[in-house]
C-alpha cells in the first residue's frame, strides 16, 4: 500500500489562519477531516465557495470577495490582486 502525504501550513500570526488551525486541531483525525471536506467539495462538482478578504494598505474599508470556482481580480486602487 502506497501512502502519499500532503502537508498544510498555517500562519499562526494571521488571525484567520490561526482560527482555522484552532478549529482543525479539535479534530481527532485531521487527515480524515480534510478528506471528508475534499469529498464534499467533489460531490458539489468542485465548486466550493472561496471567501477572501483583501485588506488594503490605504485607509479605506476592506474589500470582501466571494469566488466560486473561477479566478477573480480585485483592485483596491493601488494594486491588482489575483484571488
Amino acid at each position: 500500500m502506497t501512502y502519499i502525504r500532503r502537508s498544510v501550513s498555517f500562519n499562526s500570526e494571521d488571525p484567520d489562519q490561526a482560527a482555522l488551525l484552532d478549529h482543525a486541531s479539535k479534530r481527532k483525525n485531521f487527515s480524515g477531516y480534510v478528506k471528508r471536506l475534499i469529498q464534499r467539495d467533489m460531490e458539489r462538482g468542485g465548486q466550493a465557495e472561496i471567501k477572501a478578504e483583501v485588506k488594503p494598505e490605504a485607509k479605506s474599508a476592506p474589500i470582501k470577495v466571494a469566488v466560486t470556482g473561477k479566478t477573480r481580480w480585485v483592485n483596491d486602487g493601488s494594486r491588482g490582486i489575483k484571488r
